[in-house]
């Protein structure tokens, strides 16, 4: 159940899950190269890394665990990185 409310830097109202966002923003918070303001950068990794995208990438389109693990390690460092990979 969703239950904190936090405001991003753009003022939009965010709902929360407590304790999941705060350490995805502490981890984020430690990356210099970051390209998204750290709101929007949880809301990619939460939109991306999450158990529904792995099932379905699994099991209905037959990717193994390493291809996903992979593809999320692609994807994040080119949507949340600037220059993307080191």
């Amino acid at each position: 159940m969703l239950t904190g409310l936090v405001w991003s830097k753009n003022s939009n109202l965010r709902l929360t899950q407590p304790g999941v966002d705060e350490t995805r923003i502490q981890v984020f918070s430690g990356w210099p190269r970051l390209r998204l303001d750290i709101g929007t950068a949880v809301d990619v990794y939460a939109a991306l890394c999450n158990i529904d995208v792995y099932l379905t990438l699994i099991n209905e389109r037959g990717w193994s665990a390493d291809r996903v693990e992979q593809w999320w390690n692609e994807v994040l460092t080119r949507e949340l990185l600037v220059g993307g990979p080191p």
